[in-house]
């Protein structure tokens, strides 16, 4: 599920969800629809799963049981991406951030990338394109201004996380 994937351990705690239910039956009902409908998911995983994910911001479980509401009403998609249920995983992320948006990043085929993110007082940028060196350069950008450039060869956008990230981060 996005960049929400850390798992740990301990006890979940309840919080409203759509549909009048609470995170952790919205989570247990999401694991087993899915433990069913896909492979490689195996439903006695479920309450560790939900421990997992409720306790790793628990003050973020309301959007978390959105998603998880969402995603199990109507049409199961078995690589968690669909397009209707985005928005309240983006919220919970952003909630979980501390009111920072990930960064969204966008390829083309020229091996270029671009990707926008943000934080209540700072906004992100990077920007990657190939070099002369048959590698790849990025910059990477806080409100406007460049703060740092990496080189580097692979997938533009995941050099564009691999080498910015760290360094947005003392800005979160």
């Amino acid at each position: 599920m996005g960049g929400s994937s850390a798992i740990s351990s301990g006890t979940a705690s309840a919080s409203t969800g759509a549909g009048g239910g609470d995170a952790w039956s919205s989570c247990v009902k999401f694991c087993e629809t899915y433990s069913d409908a896909c492979e490689g998911v195996d439903p006695g995983q479920c309450e560790g799963f939900c421990k997992g994910y409720l306790n790793e911001a628990p003050q973020c479980n309301e959007p978390l049981a959105l998603f998880f509401d969402c995603a199990t009403n109507g049409r199961i998609d078995c690589d968690f991406v669909l397009e209707r249920c985005r928005p309240f995983l983006a919220e919970y992320d952003a909630c979980r951030a501390g009111g920072c948006t990930p960064l969204e990043c966008f390829a083309d085929r020229n091996r270029t990338c671009s990707c926008k993110g943000s934080c209540p007082n700072a906004g992100f940028a990077v920007e990657c394109r190939p070099d002369t060196r048959n590698g790849i350069v990025c910059s990477c950008f806080v409100n406007g201004e460049e703060l740092a450039r990496c080189q580097d060869i692979g997938p533009a956008c995941d050099l564009a996380h691999g080498c910015c990230e760290p360094f947005f981060d003392e800005f979160r």
